[in-house]
This record gives C-alpha cells, sequence and structure tokens, in this order.
C-alpha cells in the first residue's frame, strides 16, 4: 500500500464553516479546488518521506512544514492523528518560504515535487491544500 499527498489551490478564506467532517472538508476541496500535482511513497518508505519534508522545512525556513502539509487544525478546523490528513499554507505564508535554499533535497523526489508545488503557490499568490492519504 502506498501513501499520496494531492496538493490543491484552494481558498481557505471560503470556508466559512470550520467543522470536524474530515470527509466533507476533502470533498469540498476536490470539488472548489484546483489540482496542481501529488507526491507519493510506499507505506514502507513513509519516514524517509517525512524526514524529507523535516529537512525541507529547515532548509526553507519553517521547520514546522511537514506538520503544516499533513495536519493543520488551526486552518482547517480538523485536527487528526489518522489518515486522511488535511493540511496546507496560506498564500503569505508560502510566500515566506526561501524555496531557493536546499538545491541537493531535490534529490529525494517528493520534496522535488512539493517545492515546485509550493512555487505554483507563490507564483499565483494562492492559498493551497494538502490532502494526505
Amino acid at each position: 500500500m502506498g501513501y499520496i499527498m494531492e496538493v490543491w489551490g484552494f481558498a481557505w478564506d471560503d470556508v466559512a464553516e470550520r467543522g470536524d467532517d474530515i470527509d466533507a472538508l476533502i470533498d469540498r476541496i476536490r470539488r472548489d479546488g484546483v489540482f496542481w500535482g501529488s507526491a507519493d511513497h510506499a507505506s514502507a518508505s513513509g519516514d524517509e518521506f517525512r524526514a524529507g519534508l523535516d529537512a525541507a522545512g529547515r532548509a526553507w525556513g519553517d521547520p514546522a512544514l511537514g506538520d503544516r502539509l499533513q495536519n493543520r487544525p488551526e486552518l482547517t478546523g480538523v485536527d487528526r492523528d489518522d489518515y486522511p490528513l488535511v493540511g496546507g499554507y496560506r498564500a503569505a505564508e508560502a510566500a515566506a518560504l526561501d524555496l531557493t535554499a536546499g538545491p541537493d533535497l531535490d534529490d529525494d523526489p517528493g520534496v522535488a515535487t512539493l517545492r515546485r508545488l509550493l512555487r505554483v503557490a507563490v507564483r499565483r499568490d494562492s492559498d493551497l491544500a494538502t490532502i494526505y492519504t
């Protein structure tokens, strides 16, 4: 079994009411958002994937990057410790990342993909949502 982190352009301000229904939130993101891409990994490489996110976060100036992409209750209204998980960034938060730092991190395909998708958010001045299943 594998896992996938979908990345969507999604305006968090459009979610007027946040609740604890993860399925409804995921449906809303997939209905109203714009799919930008995804990063995936096998079950056996999950620790490696998350370690790559942690390294990228330290390099890009947000040590909480991995956590924010996986579970963001202050943004989503949903706090979970099991899949599926929903996270994301507001446009200004993505713009504050130093996405030029740590070019050697692109040896990790998941990190390279997420760097590219975060750059999309910055270019479009858009919030993004992640769905990790």
